[in-house]
């Protein structure tokens, strides 16, 4: 059993919590050896109350140590589940402790000495109890509780490259409705999708390669019909053997075909959860990088261009990344309008581009 007063504290008393969280107590002298990121362009805090409204401040590790030992999850989960009387700070914490996760240091704003350090605060249930049980926050929502622990999960798997996995925990995610995460969630599914099919697109270039080795070459064939003309006795069984390598054909171009369906299928799913992330999230500069990626990859090449510029009007220091492929664009678009006008067919095109490497 553990009980914790809010009152006399001891300096430094350590406190053990049963989901092997550490509590820190310190005393109103103590020294907090606390410094904001210095790489953030502003000093970053999250949400925006009132300062009347705030109750709370929470301070969450964002060294590179701690980054490393998955601190940004900590401080989306913050972040996720804090309602305005909380402010959340993203911050490098100097700790006494051997933490080998990551710190989090709370202050109640209407009574300094009421403050608490804690380590290994490596899950979201972990945050959801700090903020509940031990800061005694109302107003924190167990649905965003769970979605954000589908989403963390779909993330790790999406970082594994288990894109199956990733995409059932963000489908998860957003099945419990919970608005406030729709369109982070959105961007991070239409990653998936992309994921999913460039694991496609690899499968569909195999195929091709291994169809354009069993294709018999003009020669070949060639030789074959002079050796029917020569001797006629022998032309149904030539004949024979033309007709089994053009069923062969067939089948493996089937076989092309339907990947190249599932390729397109999982560049549209994208597409289609990245452009509802720009409305949900339009100052996100990832949601249109994600969306203008999507619709490159469906070779809608003007929309891509403009979804590209819109990333950089938010973020001015993406404009030297983004510039040389919006040039890559252009060129690709003239490509795109040739061989339209040669003639060939939207669907052997779009499968073409697929598979061919166009720069």
């Amino acid at each position: 059993m553990m009980a914790i007063s809010r009152r006399g504290y001891q300096p430094m008393a350590t406190l053990t919590l049963w989901f092997s969280l550490h509590v820190v107590l310190l005393s109103r002298n103590s020294t907090w050896g606390l410094a904001l990121n210095q790489n953030a362009r502003t000093p970053s805090t999250f949400s925006v109350p009132t300062e009347q409204s705030v109750e709370w401040d929470v301070y969450v590790d964002q060294s590179r140590s701690a980054v490393a030992r998955g601190s940004t999850a900590t401080l989306d989960a913050f972040v996720g589940l804090s309602p305005q009387s909380v402010e959340i700070h993203p911050s490098v914490i100097a700790s006494s402790s051997r933490a080998k996760s990551p710190t989090v240091r709370c202050r109640a704003r209407i009574d300094p000495d009421n403050c608490l350090e804690i380590v290994n605060v490596d899950s979201v249930d972990k945050v959801y109890r700090i903020l509940t049980r031990h800061m005694n926050v109302q107003g924190v929502s167990p649905s965003a509780c769970e979605c954000i622990k589908w989403k963390h999960k779909g993330n790790g798997h999406l970082e594994k490259e288990e894109t199956d996995l990733a995409l059932e925990a963000y489908d998860n995610a957003l099945a419990i409705n919970y608005r406030e995460q729709e369109g982070t969630i959105l961007m991070m599914r239409a990653s998936a999708y992309l994921q999913r099919a460039a694991k496609h697109k690899s499968e569909l270039k195999k195929l091709v390669l291994e169809h354009t080795k069993s294709v018999p070459d003009t020669s070949k064939l060639y030789m074959l019909y002079q050796e029917a003309g020569a001797h006629p006795v022998l032309a149904p069984a030539i004949f024979q053997r033309i007709e089994s390598y053009t069923r062969m054909q067939e089948k493996t171009f089937r076989g092309i075909k339907y990947r190249h369906g599932l390729y397109q299928y999982s560049v549209l799913h994208a597409v289609q959860d990245a452009l509802r992330a720009t409305q949900l999230v339009p100052q996100s500069e990832r949601s249109w990088l994600i969306a203008a990626d999507s619709l490159n990859e469906l070779w809608k090449l003007p929309e891509s261009i403009q979804y590209y510029k819109r990333a950089a009007d938010l973020d001015p220091g993406l404009d030297a990344k983004i510039q040389p492929e919006i040039e890559r664009l252009q060129n690709r678009q003239q490509l795109l309008d040739n061989a339209r006008n040669y003639g060939w067919s939207e669907d052997m095109l779009r499968l073409a581009l697929d598979v061919g490497k166009v720069d």
